[in-house]
Parts: structure tokens; sequence; C-alpha cells
């Protein structure tokens, strides 16, 4: 093969390098994605540098032969390259719809035709007639004659021309800023190649025998690279008008000055079930009747921005709710030409708020049946209270409950005038109560009449049971377990009747249900232990005082008769028993729950409390700052006597603090056997950043190893003390919900710290 150089071989073959180069970049950025407008530009870029680097060799051959194979090459890419420029186009303007088989499928196959009558034009001569090599100069070029072939070839690709030139006319009017100069670019892109194209082939090409359509691809090369740099058009797309308001996935309509609706997009059709055709002429009015008010309302006012209404309507998918924004389109002038309205479904919204206020309202209802529960007083009080407020709170027709009892269900209430006893006891493990029971999952049947008929307990009820729609027609079943105690379950006439609220609410009412028994059973059991502390009280109140009061009698008679080293001992035990059998009469009562509660005045309590307490030459002091407590006031009132009488029984003047003038002074009753020393101070006082208050003496305190027995019962130090006053003490706390712990006093002696409700 010859070689010749031509002036236009160095310039060809830097502008397909640079193509081919760039298409390769191109490429690698965006791998897999053939469709995309990067891998779309690299093709395409890829088809014009294979072009231009054919037409170099071709150019550079000096044969006819050589020129004749490579012109046949040279086909492959001529013909790729308007395929690929529409495809380009087509995406850049965002008409990817076109881009399918259904379109370029018959478009591939004529250039695959013209392709192979090129490579077969040896035999027919269909595309040249003939060809030979002519002088221009001092290189020599392929100069043919054209054939039938060759002009389907031009009308071909100057249809495909035309077509993308046609698609960004129609893009260009919407466009703005950077994207008009980008449609200016790619109109550059097209038109330079054309029109040298057309040269090439008429008479009046400035160099005959040069293609200078390749040639041109030199400034397409040098154009691309400023654009996209300047322009961005491989990174950006115009969004015209037609894509952005087709693409939309709210409804909108455009209404002119008159309000009649001259466009539509295509979820407006959807939502109204209409066709944009039959929806395009018609008055708002027509479409939207209940927006007529709004839309009389919304005036020609540039400040008037939007209006906004809710409206209803009917498809074959139900009724839905729709959000609607109407904003002015202002003219030239101001005044408004026109309106567009944003429709927005709201259906979801509107049925989520439904649901949530369905909700509340269960909720609040089911707050009133826990309040309900909570003050019945027996089991069976909670059952009926249970399966009344479950009608109400579900909304069912009939609420029922079974409970367990030796490995049966067997019904314990039921609401309305149904008798109890109207169904059966059943096994546990039976029908849709047994599998509510043992599963511990709450079944929701939605109809009954199409429940398989399970094999079931003839005597069984057909609701506890799986069956078929009963007798009483009803239609929905909500069955949920209790715990341990058994199932409820709630009926209705209708289908669906139950939703998920429904469930969450039968739940939560089982749980309060559960609840409510074991607090029942709980304070029967504790009644029937408080009726047997009673029983023993009033064995120890009338069975011992009664004997004790006649020995004690009796004693009165004998001090004249027998000697007193005999009768003060029998008198001193006779005296213990009686400490014994008050203490006891109190622990025992002590036990019971505190009464009704008041607000207390602490140092009033406190004195009228010492007053009442033998104390000797005790002294009582009162800190400021005590101020009230939510108490029983008795039983305040039992627990300070029962602190300062074990303060004035166990201090001591060992350690007595030498302080001002004592608020009170204790006195000593003539037949008191005080055992006080002289100078005991008690004092009671606030505690310190904390509700609560503490009453410390000034004796020899008690022992660390002793502080937490010391509220046992029995515990004592004292020979003639009964054990019970601290004992005591501590259950009162504790009726109020209060805590008390021992301590050391600041002078070294006891301190006790009541610590009480904020």
């Amino acid at each position: 093969m010859m070689w010749q150089w031509t002036p236009y071989t160095l310039l060809l073959a830097v502008t397909a390098a640079f193509l081919l180069g760039f298409a390769a970049y191109l490429l690698s950025l965006e791998r897999g994605r053939w469709l995309s407008g990067v891998s779309l530009g690299g093709l395409l870029l890829a088809a014009g540098g294979g072009w231009v680097a054919v037409y170099t060799v071709k150019l550079s051959a000096a044969t006819l032969p050589a020129k004749v194979l490579l012109t046949r090459v040279e086909y492959v890419a001529m013909l790729a390259l308007p395929l690929l420029w529409l495809a380009y186009v087509l995406r850049y303007v965002g008409r990817t719809d076109w881009l399918s088989w259904r379109v370029f499928g018959p478009l591939v196959t004529v250039a695959a035709g013209i392709e192979v009558a090129v490579l077969t034009d040896g035999i027919h001569h269909l595309v040249y007639r003939e060809y030979a090599l002519s002088q221009v100069g001092s290189f020599v070029v392929f100069d043919p004659v054209y054939g039938p072939v060759f002009a389907a070839f031009l009308g071909f690709s100057y249809t495909l021309l035309g077509a993308s030139l046609l698609f960004l006319a129609t893009a260009a009017p919407h466009a703005r800023g950077v994207f008009r100069w980008q449609i200016a670019t790619l109109f550059l892109f097209a038109l330079i190649p054309g029109a040298a194209g057309l040269l090439f082939v008429s008479d009046v090409n400035p160099v005959p025998g040069l293609n200078i359509a390749a040639l041109s691809l030199v400034v397409t090369a040098v154009g691309g690279a400023v654009s996209y740099l300047r322009f961005r058009w491989l990174d950006m797309t115009p969004i015209a008008r037609d894509q952005a308001f087709e693409s939309m996935t709210e409804a909108v309509v455009v209404l002119d000055g008159e309000r009649r609706i001259i466009d539509v997009n295509p979820p407006v059709e959807a939502l109204l079930g209409r066709s944009a055709r039959g929806l395009v002429g018609t008055h708002a009015a027509e479409a939207f009747p209940t927006l007529v008010e709004t839309l009389g309302d919304l005036h020609d006012d540039p400040e008037d921005r939007m209006a906004r209404a809710e409206i209803t309507r009917e498809t074959e998918d139900g009724e839905r709710s729709v959000d609607v924004r109407m904003s002015p389109i202002s003219g030239a002038a101001g005044a408004a030409t026109g309106y567009t309205l944003l429709l927005h479904d709201v259906t979801a919204r509107k049925e989520a708020e439904r649901q949530a206020e369905e909700r509340r309202r269960k909720m609040e209802r089911l707050h009133r049946v826990a309040r309900d529960l909570t003050a019945a007083r027996t089991p069976e009080a909670v059952f009926q209270r249970a399966v009344d407020g479950g009608c109400e709170v579900l909304d069912a027709d009939v609420c029922r409950l079974s409970v367990a009892e030796d490995d049966r269900l067997v019904p314990a209430a039921s609401s309305g005038e149904e008798p109890v006893g109207a169904h059966g006891s059943q096994p546990a493990d039976v029908g849709i109560a047994g599998r509510t029971y043992q599963s511990e999952e709450t079944v929701v049947v939605d109809d009954l009449a199409e429940t398989r008929s399970a094999t079931a307990h003839p005597d069984s009820s057909p609701y506890l049971a799986d069956g078929p729609a009963p007798a009483d027609d009803y239609r929905s079943l909500l069955s949920a377990p209790a715990g341990d105690v058994g199932a409820i379950q709630a009926l209705a006439d209708d289908p669906g009747s139950f939703t998920d609220s429904d469930r969450e609410a039968v739940e939560l009412l089982a749980t309060h249900v559960e609840t409510a028994v074991e607090r029942t059973t709980a304070e029967s059991e504790l009644r029937t232990e408080r009726d047997r502390l009673d029983e023993f009280a009033s064995v120890i109140s009338h069975d011992l005082r009664n004997p004790l009061n006649v020995a004690q009698g009796r004693i009165d008679l004998l001090r004249g008769d027998a000697p007193a080293e005999h009768v003060d001992p029998i008198d001193r035990s006779l005296s213990r028993m009686e400490d014994i059998i008050t203490d006891v009469l109190t622990l025992a009562r002590e036990g019971e729950a505190v009464g009704d509660l008041d607000t207390v005045d602490l140092p009033s309590c406190a004195g009228d409390a010492w007053n009442t307490v033998d104390t000797g030459a005790a002294t009582l002091r009162r800190d400021p700052g005590l101020g009230t407590v939510s108490a029983d006031p008795g039983r305040l009132r039992q627990l300070l006597e029962n602190l300062f009488r074990n303060s004035v029984e166990h201090g001591s003047t060992s350690n007595r603090t030498e302080s001002d003038d004592p608020v009170e002074h204790g006195s000593t009753d003539s037949g008191s056997q005080g055992s006080a020393e002289p100078g005991v101070t008690v004092r009671v006082g606030p505690l310190d950043g904390e509700p609560g208050f503490y009453v410390a003496d000034d004796g020899p305190g008690i022992p660390p190893g002793d502080r937490e027995s010391i509220f046992e019962h029995g515990y004592t130090t004292d020979p003639d003390g009964t054990g019970f006053g601290l004992t005591i003490v501590d259950r009162i706390a504790e009726a109020h919900g209060w805590t008390i712990a021992a301590t050391d006093s600041a002078e070294g002696g006891a301190r006790f710290e009541i610590r009480t409700n904020p």
C-alpha cells in the first residue's frame, strides 16, 4: 500500500485522537449506563472520532483499492453518527419515552441495510456507479459517481438530523440562562457538519474530492471542549416546561382569566378520573363544583397570592380528600391573567387523623373503665365492669368474659341483658377463646360467616369455639387473653368492625382486668387477715383484760392483809401485763390503712403528743421551719408519742446540752414510775433539703449494730419495756408511705428521721 502526505492529515489525526480520548474519558465515568446523557455523549464522540480516524487513513492512502476498502469501513461510523446524535438530543430535552426499540429498532434496521449495500457494492454498484482517483494539487482523492443507495443514505442521515433540530427547537423557548447557550452549542454541532456534508456532495465543494464534513469535525471538537468547560453541556439538562409539568407527581391545573381549564398534567387525570381532552376547555366550576365559592373569593389582586380549600371527590376507589391551593398568574401589568391549581391528595393523611382521633377517644373511654375497675372490690365486680366498659370502648354489640377454672373456660360476665349462663363452659384448649387463652395472642375474625367450621366441644359457645355465623348473626369477633384470668371477647353485628386501635384497646383492657383481679384478690386476703387480727385483738381486749381487772381489784383488798413485799411484785406484774396488752392492741390496729389525710401543723401536733406522755423533767424543743405535713392527725400524734416515750425512757443527763430556756417542760403524774433522769432534751426539727422531720435526744444513743433491729417486734433494752413502741412507729410511717431511719443526733443521742412524701 502506497501512502501520501496531505496538508490536512496532521489536523485530522489530532482531531480524531482528541475525540476518541474525550469519548473514552466520558464512557469511563458512566460504566454500564449506556442511556445516560454522558454515555450517549461519549458514544457520539467515539463515532465521530472513529469516522475522522478512518477518513484520515483513507485520505493518506494513495491507491484506489485501499481507498475503496476504507470507504466501506467509514460508513459504519457515518451511519452510527445520526442515530447516536438523535438519541443524545432526545435524552437532553427529556424525551426519554422515544428512547425505545419501538422507535430505534426500525432506524437501526435501515442503517444496517445501507451498510450491507455498501459492503456488497462491488456486486450491484448501487452505492457508487463508478469511482476513480483524481489529482488535487499534490495528492490524489477518491472520486466516485453516486448511486441510489447513497441518496438513501443522505436522506436517512438528514432526516434524523432534522428531527433532532426540531426537538432542540421545541426546547429552546422554555430554556433559561446557561441552558440557552447549551442549546445554541448543540445547534452548531449539528448544523456545521450537516452543511459541510451537503457541500461535499455538491458541485460547489471548495476542495473537490475532500470530505469537508469530516474536516468540519475539527471545529466541532474545539467547540465541544469550550462548551464542556464553559456551559457544562454534558453535566446539565434543560428543564423544559413540558418535561417539568408532565413529570410532577402533584396534580396541576392551569386556568385562564375566565377560570376555564387550559392545561392539566397526568396526575389530574388519575385524581379526577377524566381524560385531559375531556377537562381542557371546561369551566372550573364543572370540574370542581365545591370550589366555586373559593374561586369567587380569589380576587385579581397581586397581593392576594394564594387561596386554599379542601374538597372531596367520589372516585372508583372511594371518596378522596383533596387539598387545593390556588395561585394567580400575573400578567405584564400585574393583573391576574390566570390561575394555577395545585391539587394534593390528602386522603391518607385524613384517614390517619381520623384513626388518631378514634384512638384518642378509645383511650379516654378506656381510662374511665380503668378507674371503674380500680373501684371494684370483688373479681365478679371487675368482670362485669370490664364487659360493660369493653362495649363502650370498642363500640361492640356485646362483650363477654370467661375465666379459667380447672382447665375449662367458664363464662363469668356478659354485657347488656344477655344472661351470663347463656353459653356453657368449654375446655380451655378449644375454639377461638381457647386459642387466645393458650397462645396469649389476640385473635381478630373479620367475618364469622367465613370462618371454617372446626370440631367444637358439644357444650361450647359458638363464640368461644370456632364455627359458622351463629343464630344471632354477630359477624365480627375480637378475642384477647387476660393473662391467667381467662379471655375477653367482643362481638359486632357488621363484618370488619374491629380495627388495629380496637386490638390495642382490648389488650390494654385485658391487662387492666388482670391487674384489677390480682388487686381484689390481694385485698380480699388482706381483709381476711385483718378480720383474724381483729378477732385476736378482741380476745386480748375482752378475754384477757377481764380476768386482769379482777386480779387488779383483788390486789387492793390484799394490801391491808398481806405483806407489801408480796403484794407489790404482784401489782407490778399485773401493770406490766396491762402495758403489754395495750401495746399489742395498738400494734394490731396500726396495721390498718390510715384514715383521711389532712394538713397537720407539726409544731402543734408535737406539743399535743408531748402533753400526753409521762415526760418527768424532760424538755421538748421545736426548731423553726417545721411547717406542715399531710397525714392522719391521730396516727401522727401516736407516732410522736411513741418516739417521745422512747427518748424519755432511755435518756439520761450524761450528754445534756446547756442551751436556751426550754420551750415546754414535762411533768410527772403522782402515780408515775418515770425512769428518765432530769434534764433529757428532745428536739423536733425539719430535715435539710428533703421533705420530712426528725425527733432527736441527747441521751446515750443507739449502738450502730442495733439500728436495723430496733423496729422489730419485742426489741427493748428496758427490762420493764414491751418492745412494741418503735414497731408501732414503723407501722404508722409505712401506712403513710413514709420511711424512718435511726442514726446519731448532733449531741450524740438517738435521732429518728422520718421522710415524708413530697
